[in-house]
């Protein structure tokens, strides 16, 4: 294994999604030679994105098997997260097991093209979201309903969520999945009030305790 000294790369980016250039980290290069191949590169690299500063890992594979018309050697590489694949809202980590569970699988079937199921998956991480906090009876529209009468959500935000309880019943029901630009739509907005109902409250929390910390007045 040995440094390699590039210290930029063109890379696609997960979150700026077009590439864009990222600074190497962290790179070393694996050398050697097989039965096959009279040698080969393989370059692992840590790199950050120069615009959003987002850090992924990154494998670019040369050998001598593999060249172009020209005789020179092609290049494969391998981002991971894979860019390709919608990555999870940040503060995933803050959400409760059942529901950070269904949201990831609900990404999963988008990435895979089943629009119906995660269509369906949305409704399911409403539900999950609503029974998680503490709106356990009737149907799921009386479950939403009930987040507003506990002052969990606002009635605007609830109104949010009966749209993706739409989605989900027609993707259920009628079995046909929203147009994608729908659903994108209804993933965002879902993101957001997964951070109202999660997010926002531990980081006032933390707030108010740092606030309490120094001796600040905290209402």
């Amino acid at each position: 294994m040995s440094d390699r000294s590039e210290k930029e790369v063109t890379a696609p980016c997960s979150r700026c999604k077009p590439p864009t250039q990222h600074e190497v980290l962290r790179s070393q290069t694996e050398t050697g030679s097989t039965e096959d191949v009279s040698w080969y590169s393989i370059a692992h690299q840590i790199i950050q994105c120069m615009g959003c500063r987002n850090i992924c890992f990154r494998s670019s594979t040369r050998s001598s098997e593999d060249t172009d018309r020209n005789g020179n050697p092609e290049e494969y590489v391998d981002i991971y997260p894979d860019p390709a694949k919608r990555q999870p809202m940040i503060d995933i980590w803050m959400l409760p097991d059942n529901v950070r569970v269904l949201y990831g699988e609900t990404l999963a079937c988008l990435d895979s093209d089943a629009k119906t199921l995660a269509a369906a998956g949305l409704r399911a991480v409403v539900e999950a979201t609503c029974i998680d906090q503490g709106a356990t009876t009737g149907d799921l529209k009386g479950k939403i309903d009930l987040l507003v009468t506990n002052g969990i959500l606002l009635r605007r935000d609830a109104d949010y969520l009966h749209q993706h309880r739409l989605l989900g019943n027609q993707a259920v029901h009628e079995l046909t999945a929203p147009p994608v630009d729908e659903f994108e739509i209804a993933l965002q907005i879902l993101e957001h009030l997964l951070r109202t109902i999660y997010v926002v409250p531990r980081m006032n929390k933390k707030l108010r305790e740092l606030r309490t910390d120094r001796g600040a007045r905290v209402p």
